[in-house]
């Protein structure tokens, strides 16, 4: 489940100010992996094995963007381009600590 304590423990791992969303995710892993390895599990589906990882990472970008004012962090209008935890390099939502 997510939740805003296990959020604020991600960012507060992490040490520049401005950070994009596949940096979180890999803090929040890092922070909070046994609730992380329970919601990929709940977004398993067989019939689309790459899905439990694209629909668990856009409900924590969700997440992010819903609970800004509870986090102290604002997203940025620029995207950023950088490796996801699969090492592709996709767009991503940037943002910035308060």
């Amino acid at each position: 489940m997510l939740t805003i304590n296990n959020f604020n423990r991600a960012i507060s791992s992490i040490q520049e100010d401005e950070f994009d969303s596949h940096k979180f995710i890999k803090h929040y892993i890092k922070e909070c992996e046994h609730e992380y390895i329970s919601m990929l599990i709940e977004n398993f589906n067989d019939s689309d094995l790459d899905g439990a990882f694209r629909n668990l990472h856009s409900q924590i970008g969700r997440f992010l963007s819903l609970h800004q004012e509870q986090l102290n962090i604002v997203k940025l209008n620029d995207k950023s381009s950088s490796e996801n935890i699969k090492g592709d390099i996709t767009p991503n939502a940037q943002w910035r600590k308060l």
